[in-house]
């Protein structure tokens, strides 16, 4: 995720997110959701809905930004 992202760096800056490794492809790290956020996330929070039509749901993760869209897929 980007770390120059406002609302990337300010979830750092809360403890919701963690970066994973300090390696990183420029402002680019690898980051994970601390476990007392992850308690409390449902699939609502992301604008996911698993009772949507598939078609309903590809828009939503086509119109997300690019560095979300390899977590946004449906089996």
């Amino acid at each position: 995720m980007p770390m120059d992202n406002p609302v990337v760096s300010g979830l750092l800056q809360k403890g919701v997110l963690k970066r994973v490794t300090n390696i990183g492809d420029g402002v680019f790290f690898a980051m994970t959701i601390s476990k007392s956020a992850d308690k409390f996330l449902k699939e609502i929070h992301l604008g996911i809905n698993t009772k949507k039509p598939d078609n309903e749901l590809r828009r939503i993760f086509s119109n997300r930004p690019d560095e979300q869209k390899i977590f946004c897929t449906k089996d």
